[in-house]
């Protein structure tokens, strides 16, 4: 059954527009994601998403849908011209009339347009085809680091890596004056080949480089209907909520919620309870395990900080820490490596010794069953007794 989002109507799961009001239905996903599911079969699509017949703008063959988010969908297609695969968003049918949701469909494409980086998913154009707005970007054969934590647990060290790229990233944004607003992990993939890609800029906003006032409200302008603060919650900066005047420090304690649940493997915030996940990005404080290296728990901890004025300025201070950290570890690991060689030399000598000795005892005992003389300790006992029998013999012959 399908959940008209515009009326509240059920629907049968055949069926693409609404039975009461003829809005056009989202497509259903297998086990119903609402995100971009992962590329590495890790989670089936149904035949039900095959679209073989759609294309777009007589280029983009659909082959199927890939997710839905809180404002579009997204399909894999294949380029007719260029022979590859490309993801296609566009709005979901029950918002073409949302002049809010189509401003921020707007918005993304412009912005994530704009940058040009290995980081940040790349976007190739904007297409229009029967009054709907579609955005044609990469396709990140991968999975997003939601995915991705909950596969396995991350070494410190893969986590400083993840953390790099997208502090990169978001470096590249920063220096185009771009606040992302919606930093978290479904938002980051990482691809086959480990490279680690930014999406999603809906929420996103040209803000001035100069630093937010902490007592300017946000505009009406960048609310969502009824003024309701945009994005989600459970990573939301204590600013975002309070719906004041935002700058790139709110990204950075997004970031610090993702750090987090990428080493403790769950959000730090995030409560079945509305209103106490709030509470908690604006009071609670975080503990991390003991296991997480000193420097690291060091950078998460700036990066959460309630006062905004008390976190790093920019991404380029988190990168700078990181790789101090990364560092750090990597001569630990050397300096664990050279006590280990140590250990283990000093194991080896001994070993050697132990075996020359053992060597030398068998090659005594074995020239003691050949000649039926004792061993060369005892031999120097037999001589002194020959000698002794020999000066005795000597003397009887004299007194003879």
């Amino acid at each position: 059954m399908l959940l008209c989002r515009k009326c509240g109507a059920t629907n049968n799961g055949e069926e693409r527009f609404c039975k009461l009001c003829h809005a056009e239905l989202p497509l259903p996903v297998e086990g119903g994601a609402e995100e971009i599911d992962p590329s590495w079969d890790l989670t089936r699509i149904s035949s039900r998403n095959m679209l073989p017949e759609s294309v777009i703008d007589g280029r983009y063959k659909i082959i199927k849908i890939l997710g839905q988010g809180g404002m579009g969908e997204i399909f894999l297609a294949e380029d007719g011209k260029l022979h590859k695969n490309v993801a296609i968003k566009r709005i979901r049918g029950d918002l073409i009339r949302d002049h809010d949701a189509q401003a921020r469909f707007q918005r993304e494409a412009r912005a994530a347009s704009l940058l040009d980086h290995p980081n940040i998913c790349s976007i190739f154009g904007i297409n229009q085809e029967n009054g709907r707005e579609y955005i044609i970007m990469q396709y990140v054969d991968g999975v997003t680091l939601g995915q991705l934590g909950k596969i396995k647990p991350l070494s410190a060290g893969k986590i400083i890596d993840i953390a790099l790229q997208v502090c990169d990233g978001m470096i590249a944004a920063q220096a185009l004056n771009i606040v992302h607003l919606d930093i978290k992990p479904n938002n980051i993939m990482i691809d086959k080949s480990n490279r680690v890609k930014v999406l999603d800029f809906g929420l996103a906003e040209f803000r001035p480089r100069k630093t937010a006032d902490r007592k300017t409200r946000r505009p009406v302008s960048a609310l969502g209907e009824n003024d309701v603060v945009m994005g989600s919650e459970a990573y939301m900066s204590p600013e975002q909520i309070e719906g004041l005047d935002l700058d790139v420090r709110s990204d950075i304690f997004s970031f610090g919620v993702v750090l987090v649940e990428l080493l403790e493997r769950k959000n730090p915030f995030a409560d079945s309870d509305h209103a106490a996940t709030l509470y908690n990005i604006l009071h609670q404080e975080i503990k991390l395990r003991h296991d997480v290296p000193e420097g690291l728990q060091k950078i998460v901890h700036k990066t959460l900080q309630k006062d905004r004025d008390h976190r790093y300025s920019d991404f380029q201070e988190i990168k700078n820490d990181l790789v101090k950290v990364r560092e750090t570890l990597v001569n630990e690991l050397i300096e664990r490596a050279a006590a280990d060689a140590e250990v283990k030399d000093a194991r080896q000598k001994a070993r050697f010794a132990l075996n020359l000795k053992r060597m030398m005892q068998g090659s005594r005992r074995r020239r003691t069953a050949r000649t039926g003389m004792p061993a060369p300790r005892s031999l120097k006992l037999w001589l002194v007794a020959l000698a002794a029998l020999a000066a005795l013999a000597v003397l009887l012959a004299l007194t003879l």
